[in-house]
């Protein structure tokens, strides 16, 4: 068992395509979470557990295993990632700009994505080929099977803050999500919304880093 990997647990509070956003088989997480982008690395798991508004039995939405970390400045720049509906910034001249007819949040949101010029230190990028979006469809039933997991969740709060992982809170997340990527997805894609979205990090669940 791999006791290096950090496991991040949160709750969305939205699930509208921007933050994760699925497609052509990557999964990106670019905006919103900004304490987590700029501290997961390789090999680290990401869970997004539905918040209370959402769906009241606190539902997984997706999990994740980072298998790259991308600076923001190749994101944003990179032909490759331009059609994605996360690809919501330019970078140009050694500065953040906001996209024009983005799908997501709006420039006043640019500090909060990215962090203060001109270090930007939340302009990283996490990337995945190792996930399962399940949106709707996601996983209900751990509460009962994973009892140190639901009350963990049950009890998020606002706000990003590390804890040391007791070993019986380990092994649930050890063995839920290697059950959650084994599982199929259900969608090949996120929702986007046919006009741009507002919601935004700034009312985003709270989320824990759970480390060794």
């Amino acid at each position: 068992m791999n006791r290096a990997r950090k496991y991040y647990l949160y709750k969305l509070i939205v699930d509208n395509g921007g933050a994760p956003c699925v497609k052509n088989g990557l999964l990106s997480l670019a905006i919103c979470k900004p304490a987590i982008r700029r501290t997961a690395e390789k090999g680290d798991i990401i869970i997004g557990f539905a918040a209370n508004s959402v769906y009241p039995d606190n539902r997984v939405i997706y999990i994740a295993q980072v298998t790259k970390k991308l600076d923001g400045r190749k994101y944003y720049s990179q032909l490759r990632h331009a059609d994605r509906p996360d690809c919501i910034y330019l970078w140009n001249s050694g500065n953040f700009s906001y996209r024009r007819r983005a799908k997501y949040h709006s420039k006043r949101d640019l500090m909060h994505d990215l962090g203060r010029p001109l270090k930007f230190p939340s302009a990283q990028v996490l990337l995945s080929r190792k996930f399962r979006y399940f949106g709707e469809k996601g996983c209900r039933s751990f509460h009962g099977r994973f009892p140190h997991i639901g009350a963990k969740i049950r009890s998020l709060a606002r706000g990003h803050r590390a804890i040391n992982l007791p070993d019986d809170l380990w092994r649930e997340l050890a063995r839920f999500s290697s059950q959650l990527l084994k599982r199929k997805s259900g969608y090949s894609r996120t929702p986007v919304p046919n006009v741009r979205s507002t919601a935004c990090l700034r009312t985003d669940g709270g989320s824990i880093e759970c480390q060794r």
